[in-house]
């Protein structure tokens, strides 16, 4: 059985495991949605993320501007379809994201398990939606592990679809 200590030290783990995944697939949609953008516009207008610095004015563009997730994914959704390719990004990951970003912990035990929950921004009448809860169980936490990491591969058969050199074959 294991300890409540090593069931919070996996939970952090696992927890970090999903955010780097969707931090993943945010930069595939972006380097995918650019490098799109640049080969039909005939654009040149770059970013090289090795050498930025900070305090640096760089173009807007897919990987400079503030478009959500949830834009991203449709956006990509979009184009897949133009090209009637069987692969969709599963919209409500972007909820998972902000849940996860935006949420509050909430566990009557201070070793687990958690509770996460987002609220609305804005309150209608003094009250707040709930926009995302859930217990962050070990199942929970392995199916959104394996789920953003699908949804990277997704990105990536996608742009490998298109020809991008962002996605090289393996």
């Amino acid at each position: 059985m294991e300890s409540k200590t090593g069931w919070l030290d996996q939970t952090n783990k696992r927890i970090g495991d999903i955010s780097t995944n969707l931090l993943s697939l945010e930069l595939a949609l972006r380097l995918l949605l650019d490098e799109w953008e640049k080969t039909r516009s005939g654009s040149n207008d770059s970013v090289n993320l090795y050498t930025i610095k900070e305090g640096e004015l760089v173009p807007e563009n897919y990987l400079t501007n503030r478009d959500s997730l949830g834009e991203l994914i449709d956006k990509v959704n979009r184009l897949a379809e133009g090209h009637q390719l069987q692969d969709r990004l599963d919209g409500k990951i972007g909820k998972l994201r902000n849940g996860l970003a935006h949420g509050r912990l909430f566990s009557t035990d201070p070793n687990g398990p958690f509770c996460i929950m987002k609220f609305s921004k804005y309150p209608k009448n003094g009250m707040l939606q709930v926009e995302f809860l859930e217990w962050m169980t070990s199942e929970w936490l392995d199916q959104q592990t394996e789920r953003t990491f699908n949804e990277i591969q997704k990105a990536l058969r996608i742009g490998r679809f298109l020809g991008l050199k962002c996605f090289p074959e393996d």
